[in-house]
């Protein structure tokens, strides 16, 4: 990921797609170090520079994006790796909003602050 590019290969290496660029843009990457894909296809994409996750659909369009630096809960510091799961929500109940429906599990290692591994949930409000 040298080239700020993320690249969607098949097994014997040809090139099925790519997206994103050096930069400091939306859907642009510094330091990419870490890429995830959860079971919906969305790609979650960690940067070291930017001290954030950035959420793409498989077609490579920007969904979304958090994370911010600094020291406070919440934060990343130097983020290196990513992974998401739906699976295990229910050990995670009692920290998460009674109206709030979370399909996915995101943890997020930082390489330097008070919290090493940040767990973020992502889902959608209960009508």
């Amino acid at each position: 990921m040298t080239s700020g590019k993320i690249v969607n290969l098949d097994r014997d290496g040809h090139l099925l797609g790519e997206f994103g660029k050096l930069g400091d843009g939306f859907g642009q990457f510094g330091r990419p170090k870490g890429l995830a894909v959860d079971d919906q296809g969305r790609i979650y994409v960690v940067d070291a520079a930017h001290q954030n996750v950035q959420i793409f659909d498989k077609n490579g369009r920007l969904l979304m994006f958090f994370g911010d630096p600094g020291l406070p809960f919440g934060s990343l510091n130097l983020p290196a790796g990513i992974a998401v799961t739906s699976q295990g929500i229910d050990l995670f109940k009692e920290y998460i909003d009674p109206a709030f429906a979370v399909e996915q599990l995101i943890f997020v290692t930082s390489q330097f602050g008070p919290a090493k591994i940040s767990v973020y949930g992502l889902g959608k409000l209960i009508d």
